[in-house]
């Protein structure tokens, strides 16, 4: 079992080097460790299909994957919760994670969550949202 040990933000104390993001102090099976931040997001929500998205005001305010994942994206500029909607993301499958700055430069690098209609399909939307994001991300229960 995979669980994200930091809880108040997600600042790096080291990058990865394959990957150029943080990495994170995870636990994993009761072993305290050190993990790419891509890795982690990908092993607990890569292959996962969208079973519910909250949205008001027009903004994602949550999102829900089949594992009983959740999380709640945030701006990755102002780390608020105005990531405005992106398509239809429910019944989507979240195939690529990746570390950008393409939106907002270096200063505000983002977590990028590439969705297709399946495995194989070609990406459709992408969600991108600030690092502190991956703090709300929790299991609610497996549907």
């Amino acid at each position: 079992m995979l669980i994200i040990k930091q809880t108040h933000s997600l600042e790096p104390d080291t990058i990865c080097q394959e990957h150029g993001c943080p990495m994170i102090a995870v636990e994993r099976d009761g072993v305290e460790e050190s993990a790419c931040l891509l890795e982690v997001v990908y092993e607990l929500l890569g292959g996962q299909r969208v079973t519910w998205v909250k949205v008001s005001s027009d903004k994602i305010r949550l999102i829900r994957f089949e594992n009983g994942y959740q999380i709640e994206p945030l701006c990755a500029c102002c780390g608020k919760p105005t990531i405005e909607e992106y398509g239809v993301l429910k019944n989507k499958v979240l195939v690529h994670v990746a570390w950008e700055t393409e939106d907002y430069g270096e200063d505000y690098p983002e977590l990028a969550l590439h969705f297709a209609r399946d495995l194989q399909g070609e990406v459709t939307e992408i969600v991108p949202m600030h690092i502190d994001s991956l703090l709300s991300l929790c299991q609610v229960g497996a549907k």
